[in-house]
């Protein structure tokens, strides 16, 4: 844990970025409503931090896209091979593009489709499982002054907390999450496409993780 403090200093003071030295009590007086683990100490940045939301940011990327003629297709691309003017694109409606220049950004869908001939990518996919805990709306009041929260253990884990975040279904969450390692039972490897579908679609992958969460006490 010293380490990341360290290395939070150091990155602060080589970009010019204002930080206060924070204990438990000062922390419990700031936020009332949050009980930091006993002992603890930690850097607060008031500017230059928070999250993303990429809800937002994809809707921000459209928005420019659209503002710039771009023509915006909602479906997959099945195939990208080269062709005598530059590319062409199959998408999953059936529908062929041509294009002189391209940008694949396929995310955990890399090695599974046709793509330019390529070889697969020297890549391991892990599921990363992460808690949303429901509030209701007096609470997300309360705690609308609450920051981005990154906390490190000893034994060199780390977790995350996001504030409030209102959800495209009207609920708001606290969303927490840990850090990933490829040999933990939390995280569960992905091999195939199927693998990566049934991940997205939060199967019976939620159910087994409850249980390991459970048994290693993990979130107690």
């Amino acid at each position: 844990m010293e380490a990341d403090i360290q290395l939070c200093d150091d990155f602060c003071k080589a970009n010019d970025i204002e930080y206060k030295v924070l204990d438990e009590a000062t922390v419990s007086r700031m936020y009332s409503y949050f009980t930091p683990p006993k002992g603890c100490i930690g850097r607060y940045i008031k500017k230059h931090n928070g999250h993303i939301s990429i809800r937002n940011l994809v809707k921000a990327c459209q928005m420019v896209s659209a503002q710039n003629s771009a023509v915006r297709f909602n479906t997959i691309a099945k195939s990208v091979v080269k062709s005598t003017v530059g590319f062409e694109i199959s998408l999953g409606n059936d529908t062929i593009i041509h294009s002189r220049k391209m940008i694949l950004t396929c995310g955990s869908f890399t090695n599974f489709f046709d793509l330019l001939d390529a070889k697969p990518l020297d890549i391991t996919l892990n599921g990363h499982s992460v808690l949303k805990f429901e509030i209701d709306e007096k609470d997300g009041k309360m705690m609308a002054d609450f920051p981005s929260w990154m906390y490190h253990f000893n034994s060199g884990e780390s977790v995350y907390i996001l504030p409030p975040i209102t959800y495209p279904n009207g609920k708001t969450y606290i969303k927490l999450g840990h850090s990933v390692y490829f040999d933990d039972p939390l995280s569960t490897r992905l091999s195939t496409l199927e693998e990566v579908k049934n991940w997205y679609c939060q199967s019976e992958m939620f159910s087994l993780l409850v249980e390991e969460m459970v048994k290693q006490q993990r979130w107690h």
